[in-house]
């Protein structure tokens, strides 16, 4: 299951766990980022090596969903797995967050998870011209704005994006609000087993 869409299979399933189990005989890293909170939880019990979130959170501090619980921050620990803390505005500052929902911009509405007329399957044969469409649609989405079908808006450089975000007032978080947060909070919280890495 991940984050969004149907939770259908109540976390991983047994071809999961088989999966997992291949992965680890590989060497494989794990990386839970987009998976649900059960299935973060039972992939970390099910893989005999750590796993990692490569982009996550703490939800305590951000304000935002799809985040890291502090019960699943102490088990990724005690597998020894370790997480990166997301540098977005929302990850690191329940204000910003608060100001885009008040703003009209909840993350929910503004992203798109479904590409419109692609199917995210392979499908049996033109499996080549599949993979060249995919890729041409996604490049599209990932660098258009959002006004137009959701797009993420990266094709611009991210000093004109920041500024647009400072000219509306957003509570854009400062470097020292960064370092706060993976190097003080921490304490706080009781989170003394966990390392943090500093990006």
């Amino acid at each position: 299951d991940a984050w969004v869409g149907e939770k259908k299979w109540g976390g991983i399933t047994d071809r999961g766990r088989e999966v997992i189990r291949e992965m680890n005989r590989l060497g494989m890293m794990i990386d839970i980022s987009h998976a649900s909170e059960e299935a973060q939880f039972q992939i970390i019990e099910a893989s005999q090596a750590p796993v990692v979130d490569t982009h996550t959170a703490l939800g305590r501090f951000s304000g935002r969903t799809r985040t890291m619980s502090d019960e699943l921050l102490k088990a990724l620990a005690a597998k020894g797995g370790l997480m990166s803390m997301h540098h977005s505005g929302s990850a690191l500052s329940a204000a910003f967050t608060e100001w885009e929902h008040a703003q009209g911009r909840p993350r929910a509405e503004r992203r798109r998870h479904l590409i419109e007329g692609m199917k995210l399957f392979r499908e049996p044969i033109g499996y080549g011209d599949y993979i060249t469409r995919l890729d041409a649609e996604l490049h599209d989405r990932w660098t258009r704005e959002r006004s137009n079908r959701g797009g993420n808006g990266y094709g611009r450089p991210w000093r004109e994006r920041q500024q647009e975000l400072v000219d509306a007032g957003a509570p854009l978080p400062s470097v020292e609000d960064w370092v706060e947060l993976v190097a003080v909070r921490p304490a706080e919280v009781a989170l003394d087993e966990v390392v943090y890495l500093l990006g």
